[in-house]
């Protein structure tokens, strides 16, 4: 077993795959507040819900994650005890994305005779933009009235490039002004922009990647044109809470580089448990198949087993199961030693960090750095680490992760990334500091 990782943390071996690559961003817009609490304890229902933004070029593979989803659908005459929900919106044409399509909801159960039925509960509106906060926040209230229950978890696949700004993982380095995800709102386009023509957009930013082979998987991704360059629907995930009208007890990011420190404490008030990675996830994904035997069926869910059935399925690869409950614990403990070792982080190399990005391949995409190893190299004491320890045992219950995955030697893992700011630049900086992460330990100041 090559390098160290930080307990419970486990190395999973030394594994290959072919190759893959990435897409695109997170999210936007903001909506009603979150309702804590919303599950009724009284019912005995358990709500397994998958949102599948799909209108990109997973549509394939999402449309497959669906089906062994069904392979493991509650009995009809369990459908009041166990439900299975899909949120599915795809491409009508693959690569097309000129042509609007509806996205529906579906319930998923088998009748008495073993056959898997795909109930469609409700149809939305063409124009509608998945990729965007108040549409997520739109299915969570209707799932919430028309299926109350007592737990509910939630699986989001699409892409995703965990806490840079939308657009930004297109660029190759320079300090370009970041596109605010204000200007993409998630409001549904015009017509006219569905034929590619939308007044509201300014800039260029296009993205192209949408076409690379092979493929990995990020968060929050709608194709569209203006003109003939290839846009993305995209959220801002600092405002990601606000698409939670109900508290959800799990919430499976199926997207690349979602494992950071600062998407799981944006969760921590709407969401108890998180599974993510921390680098980018092969076109497979989880393993859906499973996934109802690991979290709606027993009466505890099985994240452990979630995170080995992932690695296991992909081959290579990071993932972790986080409780975002210690997350303000991490918090004061993390300010702390940012404030102390400031001067030493501010200093710190890109190359002798733990990278979770391909930096090697992607020179600008060195924005994903291992939390502890970033304290270790500032040079932490044996006795701050022991603290820093602690606290990370109690949010990161479990996590693996392969000897290499692609490009990137994988010598360290903790669970939880973080933005190294010495690797960045001013551009990252300002957007950093509207995160909820940076304002309680002030990171970046």
């Amino acid at each position: 077993m090559k390098g160290s990782v930080f307990p419970p943390v486990r190395l999973f071996g030394r594994i290959c795959v072919p190759a893959c690559i990435a897409a695109v961003l997170l999210l936007s817009a903001s909506c009603q507040k979150y309702i804590t609490g919303s599950a009724d304890p009284g019912l005995t229902r358990k709500v397994l819900l998958l949102y599948a933004d799909g209108y990109n070029n997973l549509t394939s593979m999402m449309s497959a994650d669906i089906s062994d989803l069904a392979k493991k659908a509650p009995m009809v005459q369990n459908r009041d005890r166990y439900t299975i929900l899909v949120f599915s919106h795809f491409t009508q044409k693959a690569y097309d994305y000129r042509v609007p399509s509806s996205p529906v909801l579906l319930e998923l159960y088998k009748d008495s005779s073993g056959e898997v039925i795909r109930d469609t509960v409700k149809v939305y509106p063409d124009s509608s933009i998945s990729s965007s906060i108040s549409m997520m926040n739109r299915v969570l209230t209707d799932v919430a009235a028309m299926y109350p229950a007592a737990e509910y978890g939630m699986i989001y696949s699409s892409h995703g490039t965990g806490w840079v700004p939308v657009e930004y993982y297109s660029y190759t380095g320079s300090d370009v002004p970041y596109f605010s995800g204000e200007r993409r709102s998630g409001n549904a386009p015009s017509s006219d922009a569905r034929q590619g023509v939308d007044p509201s957009l300014s800039g260029t930013g296009g993205r192209t990647d949408l076409f690379s082979a092979p493929l990995t998987k990020s968060l929050g991704c709608q194709g569209y044109y203006q003109g003939s360059t290839l846009h993305t629907y995209e959220m801002d995930v600092r405002n990601l809470s606000s698409a939670f009208p109900i508290r959800l007890k799990y919430l499976i990011l199926d997207a690349c580089l979602m494992g950071g420190v600062e998407t799981a404490f944006e969760l921590r008030e709407v969401c108890d448990n998180v599974v993510f990675s921390a680098v980018e996830i092969l076109s497979n994904g989880f393993d859906y198949e499973n996934l109802p035997d690991r979290v709606l069926y027993p009466e505890t869910p099985d994240f452990k087993a979630v995170c080995d059935d992932m690695i296991e399925m992909n081959v290579q690869g990071t993932v972790a199961w986080v409780s975002t409950s210690s997350l303000d614990a991490l918090a004061v403990q993390c300010k702390e030693l940012f404030d102390e070792y400031s001067t030493e982080i501010a200093s710190l190399k890109a190359d002798d960090v733990q990278c979770f990005g391909r930096y090697h391949d992607y020179k600008a995409h060195a924005w994903y750095f291992d939390l502890r190893d970033v304290l270790v190299k500032a040079g932490v004491t044996q006795e701050e680490l022991s603290g820093l320890d602690s606290v990370l045992e109690r949010c990161v219950l479990y996590g693996t992760c392969s000897e290499k995955f692609l490009t990137v030697e994988l010598d360290t893992y903790c669970g939880l990334s973080m933005y190294l700011p010495s690797a960045g630049n001013a551009s990252l900086d300002t957007y950093y500091k509207g995160y909820s992460w940076n304002k309680a330990t002030s990171l970046v100041k």
